[in-house]
Protein backbone atom coordinates (compact mmCIF):
# COMPACT_ATOMS: atom_id res chain seq x y z
CA UNK A 1 0.00 0.00 0.00
CA UNK A 2 2.81 2.38 0.96
CA UNK A 3 4.75 1.99 -2.82
CA UNK A 4 1.37 2.71 -4.19
CA UNK A 5 0.79 5.96 -2.13
CA UNK A 6 4.57 6.95 -2.88
CA UNK A 7 3.62 6.72 -6.26
CA UNK A 8 0.69 8.59 -6.94
CA UNK A 9 2.54 11.67 -5.37
CA UNK A 10 2.53 14.41 -7.50
CA UNK A 11 0.77 12.49 -10.44
CA UNK A 12 -1.80 14.91 -11.53
CA UNK A 13 -5.12 14.57 -13.53
CA UNK A 14 -5.47 11.83 -11.27
CA UNK A 15 -3.15 10.15 -13.98
CA UNK A 16 -3.77 12.13 -16.99
CA UNK A 17 -0.67 13.85 -16.90
CA UNK A 18 1.53 10.84 -14.90
CA UNK A 19 5.24 10.14 -16.78
CA UNK A 20 5.67 6.46 -18.31
CA UNK A 21 8.14 6.23 -15.10
CA UNK A 22 5.21 6.92 -12.57
CA UNK A 23 2.58 4.60 -14.86
CA UNK A 24 5.22 1.87 -14.48
CA UNK A 25 5.41 2.38 -10.51
CA UNK A 26 1.64 2.66 -10.27
CA UNK A 27 1.37 -0.38 -12.10
CA UNK A 28 3.74 -2.37 -10.28
CA UNK A 29 1.99 -1.55 -7.24
CA UNK A 30 -1.13 -2.09 -8.57
CA UNK A 31 -0.43 -5.61 -9.89
CA UNK A 32 1.14 -6.57 -6.17
CA UNK A 33 -1.60 -5.66 -4.06
CA UNK A 34 -4.31 -7.68 -6.47
CA UNK A 35 -1.57 -10.42 -5.97
CA UNK A 36 -2.05 -10.37 -2.26
CA UNK A 37 -5.94 -10.22 -2.24
CA UNK A 38 -6.87 -7.54 0.71
CA UNK A 39 -10.27 -8.65 2.02
CA UNK A 40 -11.39 -12.33 0.15
CA UNK A 41 -15.11 -11.02 -0.38
CA UNK A 42 -15.05 -7.24 -0.78
CA UNK A 43 -18.68 -6.89 -1.56
CA UNK A 44 -19.58 -8.68 1.52
CA UNK A 45 -17.40 -6.31 3.63
CA UNK A 46 -18.60 -3.95 5.69
CA UNK A 47 -15.06 -1.98 4.90
CA UNK A 48 -16.87 -1.65 1.10
CA UNK A 49 -19.06 0.88 2.46
CA UNK A 50 -18.61 4.89 2.26
CA UNK A 51 -17.11 6.85 0.68
CA UNK A 52 -14.05 6.84 -1.70
CA UNK A 53 -12.38 9.88 -3.40
CA UNK A 54 -10.79 9.10 -6.48
CA UNK A 55 -6.92 9.43 -6.71
CA UNK A 56 -6.36 7.81 -10.12
CA UNK A 57 -7.48 6.43 -13.28
CA UNK A 58 -6.78 4.68 -15.71
CA UNK A 59 -8.62 5.99 -18.12
CA UNK A 60 -9.56 9.90 -17.13
CA UNK A 61 -10.57 10.88 -20.66
CA UNK A 62 -12.10 8.03 -22.54
CA UNK A 63 -15.29 6.53 -20.95
CA UNK A 64 -18.36 8.53 -19.76
CA UNK A 65 -18.96 12.63 -19.42
CA UNK A 66 -18.41 12.55 -16.21
CA UNK A 67 -14.35 11.54 -16.98
CA UNK A 68 -13.88 13.65 -19.70
CA UNK A 69 -15.00 16.67 -18.43
CA UNK A 70 -14.43 16.22 -14.55
CA UNK A 71 -11.60 13.42 -13.52
CA UNK A 72 -8.75 15.14 -14.57
CA UNK A 73 -9.16 18.11 -13.41
CA UNK A 74 -7.46 18.39 -10.45
CA UNK A 75 -9.21 21.06 -8.85
CA UNK A 76 -12.07 19.02 -8.49
CA UNK A 77 -12.47 16.51 -6.37
CA UNK A 78 -14.44 13.12 -7.21
CA UNK A 79 -15.56 11.02 -4.99
CA UNK A 80 -17.98 7.38 -5.54
CA UNK A 81 -19.93 6.68 -2.34
CA UNK A 82 -21.24 2.97 -1.83
CA UNK A 83 -24.36 1.81 -0.09
CA UNK A 84 -24.70 -1.96 0.21
CA UNK A 85 -25.92 -2.86 3.34
CA UNK A 86 -29.79 -1.81 3.42
CA UNK A 87 -31.01 -4.91 0.67
CA UNK A 88 -33.60 -2.58 -0.32
CA UNK A 89 -31.98 0.22 -1.19
CA UNK A 90 -28.26 -0.32 -2.34
CA UNK A 91 -26.77 2.38 -4.40
CA UNK A 92 -23.35 3.94 -6.16
CA UNK A 93 -23.00 7.07 -6.42
CA UNK A 94 -20.07 9.61 -7.85
CA UNK A 95 -19.70 12.54 -7.23
CA UNK A 96 -17.93 15.76 -7.95
CA UNK A 97 -17.23 18.80 -5.65
CA UNK A 98 -16.25 21.20 -7.34
CA UNK A 99 -16.12 23.66 -4.08
CA UNK A 100 -17.60 24.61 -0.85
CA UNK A 101 -18.63 27.47 -2.26
CA UNK A 102 -19.83 26.43 -5.30
CA UNK A 103 -21.35 22.68 -4.71
CA UNK A 104 -21.23 19.53 -6.56
CA UNK A 105 -22.49 17.34 -9.32
CA UNK A 106 -23.75 13.67 -7.83
CA UNK A 107 -24.93 11.19 -10.19
CA UNK A 108 -26.51 7.87 -8.80
CA UNK A 109 -27.64 4.42 -9.48
CA UNK A 110 -29.31 1.62 -8.35
CA UNK A 111 -27.14 -1.34 -7.23
CA UNK A 112 -26.79 -4.88 -6.51
CA UNK A 113 -23.62 -7.45 -5.58
CA UNK A 114 -23.46 -9.69 -8.42
CA UNK A 115 -20.58 -11.72 -7.15
CA UNK A 116 -17.69 -11.42 -4.02
CA UNK A 117 -16.19 -9.15 -6.30
CA UNK A 118 -18.94 -7.64 -8.44
CA UNK A 119 -21.30 -4.91 -8.31
CA UNK A 120 -23.69 -4.05 -10.75
CA UNK A 121 -25.96 -0.50 -11.13
CA UNK A 122 -28.05 1.51 -13.79
CA UNK A 123 -27.55 5.04 -13.48
CA UNK A 124 -30.66 6.47 -12.59
CA UNK A 125 -30.91 9.95 -11.44
CA UNK A 126 -28.50 12.98 -11.30
CA UNK A 127 -28.28 16.37 -9.70
CA UNK A 128 -26.44 19.30 -9.16
CA UNK A 129 -26.42 21.06 -5.65
CA UNK A 130 -25.19 24.28 -5.62
CA UNK A 131 -24.38 26.23 -2.32
CA UNK A 132 -26.08 28.99 -2.85
CA UNK A 133 -29.55 27.17 -4.01
CA UNK A 134 -31.82 25.78 -1.56
CA UNK A 135 -32.86 23.15 -4.26
CA UNK A 136 -31.19 20.41 -6.61
CA UNK A 137 -31.06 21.11 -10.29
CA UNK A 138 -30.98 18.45 -12.03
CA UNK A 139 -28.87 16.73 -14.02
CA UNK A 140 -30.01 16.62 -17.77
CA UNK A 141 -29.34 12.94 -18.98
CA UNK A 142 -32.40 10.41 -20.20
CA UNK A 143 -31.31 7.17 -18.14
CA UNK A 144 -34.30 5.73 -19.25
CA UNK A 145 -33.84 6.23 -22.50
CA UNK A 146 -29.88 5.26 -22.62
CA UNK A 147 -31.38 1.90 -21.99
CA UNK A 148 -27.72 -0.72 -21.45
CA UNK A 149 -25.52 2.62 -21.80
CA UNK A 150 -26.89 3.82 -18.38
CA UNK A 151 -25.93 -0.04 -16.81
CA UNK A 152 -22.63 -0.78 -15.68
CA UNK A 153 -20.21 -2.81 -13.56
CA UNK A 154 -17.52 -2.39 -10.28
CA UNK A 155 -15.13 -5.03 -9.92
CA UNK A 156 -13.21 -4.41 -6.50
CA UNK A 157 -9.94 -6.25 -7.18
CA UNK A 158 -8.24 -5.20 -3.71
CA UNK A 159 -9.62 -3.70 -0.64
CA UNK A 160 -7.23 -3.62 2.23
CA UNK A 161 -7.82 -4.98 5.54
CA UNK A 162 -7.56 -1.41 7.18
CA UNK A 163 -10.19 -0.20 4.58
CA UNK A 164 -8.27 2.63 3.49
CA UNK A 165 -7.59 2.31 0.06
CA UNK A 166 -9.62 -0.08 -2.88
CA UNK A 167 -8.35 -1.25 -6.21
CA UNK A 168 -11.77 -1.20 -8.40
CA UNK A 169 -12.00 -1.47 -12.18
CA UNK A 170 -15.23 -1.02 -13.89
CA UNK A 171 -16.84 0.24 -17.70
CA UNK A 172 -17.97 3.50 -16.17
CA UNK A 173 -16.85 6.00 -13.83
CA UNK A 174 -14.93 4.47 -10.80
Amino acid sequence: EEALIDALVGVGGRGRSASQEQLKAIANAVTALESEGGIEEPTKSELIEGVWRLMYTTRPSTASPIQRTFVGVDAFTVFQDIKLSDRSDQRVSNIVKFSEKIGELKVEAEASVASSKRINFRFDRAAFSFSFLPFKVPYPVPFRLLGDEAKGWLDTTYLSPSGNIRISRGNKVH
